[in-house]
């Protein structure tokens, strides 16, 4: 569902918000739905259990503040991962200037080792304003960027 200014509530797809239920194929279907709009996620804690993916880098992610908004991390990997799918050698072509993460917390005090709160690939000016706490697993990393431009 879309609304103006093209904001996709994590909570109109089924995500409950609540720190039990498990919201990671609400929130995926929010980001699938939302192609460059903003996904939002109103106060709550919201638990994920696999990488949430999304390759349209002008996508954004938005919560209701640092403190209000919690993803609690249970699952290994990556909690986000964005890239810019069409990335090719002239990276003129391929820049990104739109889209990022701000106002939530990603927290992995339960996620396992070798997971970052956020992975992003391939963009460029892209905001990130969060809150990365507690992956402290072997090999686990709070935030990942692999650009290759």
């Amino acid at each position: 569902m879309s609304y103006t200014n093209n904001i996709f509530n994590v909570k109109n797809y089924g995500a409950a918000g609540n720190g039990s239920n498990d919201d990671t194929s609400a929130i995926q279907a929010a980001i699938n739905a939302a192609s460059a709009g903003t996904v939002y996620f109103p106060a709550g804690t919201y638990k994920v259990t696999s990488t949430i993916t999304w390759t349209t880098a002008s996508t954004s992610l938005v919560g209701a503040g640092r403190s209000a908004t919690i993803i609690n991390f249970t699952g290994t990997g990556d909690c986000f991962r964005t890239y810019n799918a069409n990335f090719s050698a002239d990276a003129a072509a391929d820049v990104i200037h739109t889209g990022g993460i701000s106002d939530l917390t990603i927290d992995g005090t339960s996620a396992g080792n070798s997971s970052a709160a956020l992975h992003v690939g391939d963009v460029f000016q892209y905001l990130i304003d969060i809150v990365v706490q507690n992956f402290i697993g072997t090999s686990s990393i709070g935030v990942h960027f692999d650009n290759t431009i």
